[in-house]
């Protein structure tokens, strides 16, 4: 679902009516015509017309409600003669009268509405990189709002769509530095750290010379290294996935070196070191891990894994164990514990560990090739 098809739902908000005969706009030479249907807010119809002869409108209010039906549906069939409508109630000032609304939405905390004239804004003044710019602020400050009221599901959707806009303006729109920082700040939310520190500090590079953002260039930087320790962890998860063991463990080395209190780093250690064959070296980061971490399910399955693997089957049996009783669902446990089964010679209790594998994930390979081996069907 995009935003269009989401702000479609309001249209339930306005009814519209047709007026039974023109009248004139004053101030100006414009006309609304007759027979025109003419949007109204359900919730302040009561005072919008009078009439003796029918009407007496509200125009300020006419205002907001044709830029609001604009922007919900760009498709609406009327949208040209509202947009025309606009241009003569507002004396060609559109983008002024309706960029003053929406900073009255903002700071009466209805972003949502901000959000539909910004976006009816963008409509009529197309490539216009501030225009958009603001849009973009508009989704998020909703997006916030939304989250704060628990909708958190809905404000992510709405950030999600705030951070492509933002995206997409820091390529077509290099001029707008702060879409930089926007991005950066997005990037912080959804944990994608080495990706907000590539544009907290391109920002940072952008506004270097110019004077008078002292403040803000402090808060970036300070940002910045709050967040380095997060990125390093993150290029060390990714050299691990990609089986470079050894840059994983020179990120991680510095990382720990300095903080000295992160189990996760600790135990991704471990896992590198394992993976270069450096099984004490492993099993020490992997202790310290576990001391920091006492009982976590994630530290006791790799524990049992390199003792395994270094011949201490009882060792790993208890760990395995222990793994199992905190997460019963989890199907690698039992084939850690099947192997281990199978080096003490317990065949029957492996090849029902390896069934129950197979049970809780059918597409498990490794258990299909160990049954296969034990003249089993998988």
């Amino acid at each position: 679902m995009n935003l269009s098809e989401i702000l479609k739902r309001r249209m339930d908000e306005w009814v519209f009516i047709e007026l039974k005969e023109p009248i004139a706009i004053p101030q100006t030479q414009g006309v609304i015509p007759e027979a025109l249907p003419l949007p109204i807010r359900t919730e302040t119809m009561a005072g919008w017309v009078k009439t003796d002869i029918g009407t007496e409108i509200q125009l300020e209010n006419l205002i907001v409600d044709l830029a609001m039906v604009m922007g919900i549906d760009e498709t609406f069939p009327h949208y040209q003669t509202y947009h025309q409508l606009l241009e003569d109630l507002t004396g060609n000032q559109i983008r002024a009268v309706l960029g003053k609304k929406a900073q009255g939405f903002f700071d009466l905390e209805m972003p949502d509405n901000a959000m539909v004239l910004l976006r009816t804004l963008t409509f009529l003044y197309p490539q216009n990189h501030e225009l958009e710019f603001s849009f973009a602020i508009s989704i998020e400050r909703f997006a916030e709002k939304r989250i704060k009221e628990g909708a958190t599901r809905a404000g992510d959707f709405l950030y999600d769509l705030a951070a492509k806009e933002y995206r997409r303006l820091t390529q077509d729109a290099p001029e707008i530095f702060a879409a930089h920082y926007k991005l950066g700040h997005y990037y912080v939310y959804v944990n994608q750290y080495l990706a907000a520190q590539h544009q907290f500090q391109r920002y940072v590079d952008l506004i270097a010379d110019q004077d008078g953002l002292e403040e803000i260039k402090l808060e970036v930087l300070e940002t910045l290294q709050a967040i380095s320790p997060y990125a390093m962890y993150e290029e060390a998860v990714q050299y691990s996935q990609a089986g470079q063991f050894d840059q994983s463990i020179q990120v991680l080395e510095s990382l720990t070196a300095n903080e000295k209190e992160w189990w996760q780093a600790e135990l991704l250690l471990g896992i590198c070191y394992r993976g270069v064959n450096q099984l004490d070296e492993a099993m020490n980061h992997m202790r310290r891990s576990e001391f920091l971490k006492e009982e976590e399910p994630m530290i006791l399955f790799e524990l049992a894994q390199t003792q395994y693997m270094l011949g201490q089957h009882q060792e790993a049996m208890e760990k395995i164990q222990k793994t199992i009783v905190a997460a019963r669902e989890w199907p690698e446990a039992y084939l850690i514990r099947a192997q281990i089964y199978l080096a003490m010679n317990q065949a029957r209790d492996a090849i029902s560990d390896l069934r129950l594998v197979l049970q809780l994930n059918p597409e498990q390979a490794a258990a299909k090739q160990l049954l296969a081996r034990l003249g089993q069907d998988s």
